[in-house]
């Protein structure tokens, strides 16, 4: 009962930060698009680094 009533409050904190810091505007298929060439470059500066973090997700 008591995980229960931890995972609903972690749930309704996590809501609660999205729409607090407006996480919203980075969420967004335009801010991606935005950050396309930023990210793209990144990638190919530390390709270990980002093929490191796919395999960890």
């Amino acid at each position: 009962m008591n995980k229960r009533i931890a995972l609903l409050a972690l749930l309704a904190v996590a809501i609660a930060a999205y729409f607090w810091f407006d996480l919203g505007q980075y969420l967004s298929l335009d801010a991606f698009k935005a950050q396309q060439a930023q990210i793209l470059e990144a990638k190919d500066a530390n390709p270990l680094l980002y093929i490191g973090g796919f395999f960890l997700i």
